[in-house]
């Protein structure tokens, strides 16, 4: 039987993969690189890849590369087997089937916004882009036709200006990349001239739709090139996305208004989508015990989410470290990370703070959330049982009641705890992450919105902060998924901060905790030896 090491010798690309990095910055470098030699599939699904052999190929020592096999293991890029090997990740063709409905209606979303906001510059190098395609193409040089495609895209997504949307399209492509490889080698391979014409029509369908400033043919064409991935070329729409595309929509709370670019992305949006397949499996624990740093990381992670830290607010290591009660390295560690994830930004001092947003960042992401999280909730009508809904209909009550009692704390607390139950609900991993990631960016405005209703409200009108949440919950006993996915999204919609106050400048007592069961066992001290007379 052929080792891990084995396989990944003979699979790897030699050289031209995994480039040797440079000094600044190591940890995060060589984690970019490894991020894209899985979007451009320069790697094949259940390939064992060794520490050793990634640190030999980028020139670097195994610490940086083993630190970014780590977070790829969190993100699911990469997977742990229970005899230490990793691997790249394996999908069920349920999860490929959910991956590629997430894909087309966060990827044409994307699309539909470039159509409005592509710059003439942007446009001659997207249509550069493409004849260097349809050259590599026709001189059967798959390598460069699979690296260019994969920039193509990406040049496009990043003309759409949004930095979320764009960020949770590359963590999807990352988990994606080595299938869409195997999918491109499978059609190149027996290709006939049909298929030779059907894998770049689509891109030239979407370079006409930019020069027409067409959003809605920019994302139509995005979804027929994603629907190629597919092994069938059915019709049918996924009920679960198009009750969330009716619900945003209908959706007219006044002063928030869906943007032209998410209507283009909604009109016939799932319309070449497959099927989905059976009910998925619930997120399954991780199998092998989190490094404390990883623990840092989630801890610091779940603040964000309930909101113990607030828009603007200053933070730094030590602050952190004597919280968490551990040393300023893993702190230090789980804040680069979730610097790149855009939940901190650096402050010239040294310092971070928690990440502001404009008022058109914190609309855009309403519509993100209201897509990703009316799918979930849709899902979550057909799978959630009957003591799923009962812990969920428990949480709401304790909201109502810290409402009650004008404990806004509490109140934000069991308002995260109902959501998440919910979306555990929907058996579905990829769109939970998703969501996950997103509540880590957004969780200190959502803390933000319940002290400014709770604050200014009559006691009469503190009905709408729950008001949505039962009808969310007969819909669910119902089973009815439309009426769900509406009540859930008309009341993220109407989520806004309308006085953002002023933020301490230090950070105050956060419930920042680790599992005791998990925390790094501490050496015992030696007794000193007796001193020779």
């Amino acid at each position: 039987m052929a080792t891990a090491e084995s396989q990944t010798s003979s699979l790897l690309p030699p050289g031209s993969s995994f480039a040797p990095v440079g000094r600044l910055t190591l940890q995060e470098q060589v984690y970019q690189a490894l991020r894209t030699t899985l979007m451009v599939g320069a790697v094949v699904p259940g390939q064992g890849l060794t520490v050793r052999e990634l640190a030999e190929r980028m020139g670097t020592s195994p610490m940086p590369v083993r630190e970014a096999m780590r977070r790829l293991i969190a993100e699911r890029a990469l997977e742990l087997l229970p005899n230490g090997t990793v691997r790249v990740r394996l999908m069920t063709d349920t999860q490929r089937t959910e991956s590629r409905e997430i894909r087309a209606l966060l990827e044409s979303l994307a699309i539909a916004r470039a159509a409005e906001h592509m710059t003439e510059e942007e446009i001659l190098e997207a249509e550069r882009m493409d004849r260097e395609m349809n050259a590599a193409l026709k001189e059967d040089r798959l390598e460069d036709y699979i690296v260019t495609n994969q920039r193509f895209h990406f040049h496009c997504y990043r003309a759409g200006r949004s930095d979320m949307l764009f960020e949770i399209i590359e963590s999807l492509w990352v988990q994606n990349g080595p299938f869409l490889r195997l999918y491109a080698m499978e059609t190149l391979k027996s290709r006939s001239d049909h298929d030779y014409v059907d894998l770049y029509q689509h891109h030239a369908i979407m370079l006409k739709a930019f020069r027409l400033r067409d959003g809605e043919m920019a994302a139509a064409a995005l979804r027929n090139d994603l629907g190629r991935t597919s092994m069938t070329r059915e019709n049918d729409q996924p009920e679960d996305m198009r009750v969330a595309f009716q619900a945003l929509r209908r959706q007219r709370v006044p002063g928030v208004v869906a943007s032209r670019a998410v209507m283009a992305a909604l009109s016939g949006a799932g319309s070449i989508l497959p099927a989905r397949g059976g009910p998925m499996q619930a997120p399954l624990p991780s199998s092998h015990r989190p490094t404390l740093q990883e623990q840092v990381y989630r801890a610091i992670r779940r603040s964000l989410i309930t909101g113990d830290v607030v828009p603007g607010q200053v933070v730094t290591v030590r602050s952190f470290a004597e919280r968490v009660g551990t040393s300023p390295m893993p702190v230090r560690e789980a804040l680069r990370r979730l610097v790149a994830e855009r939940a901190f930004e650096p402050l010239p001092n040294g310092s971070l703070r928690v990440r502001k947003m404009s008022d058109t960042e914190r609309q855009h992401a309403r519509e993100i959330r209201a897509l990703l999280e009316g799918m979930a909730i849709a899902r979550a009508a057909e799978r959630i049982t009957p003591e799923e809904l009962a812990e969920a209909q428990r949480l709401n009550e304790a909201m109502k009641l810290a409402i009650r009692r004008s404990d806004s704390k509490t109140a934000s607390l069991t308002n995260q705890e109902f959501h998440f139950q919910l979306y555990r609900a929907a058996r579905s991993d990829i769109l939970y992450e998703i969501i996950e990631r997103l509540w880590v960016q957004n969780g200190p405005f959502l803390m933000l919105h319940m002290i400014d209703l709770m604050s200014h409200a009559r006691p009469a009108g503190l009905g709408q902060l729950y008001e949505q949440h039962d009808i969310l919950l007969g819909a669910l006993a119902q089973r009815d998924g439309a009426a769900a996915a509406e009540a859930l999204v008309t009341d993220l919609m109407q989520t806004e901060v309308t006085h953002e106050s002023e933020t301490p400048e230090l950070v105050e007592p956060l419930h920042l905790e680790l599992a005791p069961a998990l925390e790094a066992p501490k050496k015992p001290r030696r007794a000193p030896r007796p001193r020779k007379v």
